[in-house]
């Protein structure tokens, strides 16, 4: 489902990590997942985010991750998901300042024609789909990006899948599985 939009207050000018993240263990790693806002009139590249663990005011772990798409359009938010070795003791965590470059494109015209999603093994969310590429031009590595949110707009999950062909010609439509 769609996160329910809520007013907030303006944002000056800039690149944030909203304020709807969420972390959880798995095994011997740790999860943080949540997105970013891209508040400039400008298309971003490689946006980076990092995480810093600290026990107290000591830093007891820290790792990056790019969001999980490579150029970002001005005002627009997009998820990621940070995996790191699960930090021993810790008692907050808190994310640096985002980093970009401001060399991004604005992404090729492609439509999602179809998409659904179940439950899958039991414990998994599996969404399903087809994208088209309604540009004149061969577009290669196409994605499709998910981002799943709890009742408080909280991400839960965020991820992406390749379409089945590695080049799309112009009008050809090809199937995701996230």
């Amino acid at each position: 489902p769609t996160r329910t939009p809520t007013p907030t207050a303006t944002l000056a000018p800039g690149v944030f990590v909203m304020n709807n993240s969420t972390t959880r263990p798995s095994s011997s790693y740790r999860y943080v997942l949540g997105e970013i806002l891209n508040n400039t009139q400008y298309y971003l590249k490689y946006v980076n985010v990092r995480v810093n663990f600290y026990d107290g005011a000591q830093l007891v772990e820290t790792d990056y991750a790019y969001t999980h798409l490579d150029n970002v359009h001005p005002f627009e938010k997009v998820c990621f998901s940070i995996i790191l070795t699960n930090p021993p003791n810790w008692t907050s965590y808190s994310f640096e300042p985002v980093q970009y470059s401001t060399t991004g494109a604005a992404r090729p015209n492609l439509a999602i024609t179809t998409q659904s999603g179940s439950l899958y093994g039991g414990s998994y969310y599996r969404i399903i789909g087809q994208i088209r590429n309604d540009e004149p031009a061969l577009i290669q590595y196409v994605s499709a990006v998910a981002t799943m949110y709890n009742a408080a707009g909280l991400v839960l999950e965020c991820d992406y899948g390749y379409v089945g062909s590695t080049a799309l010609a112009p009008g050809q439509v090809s199937s995701f599985d996230i």
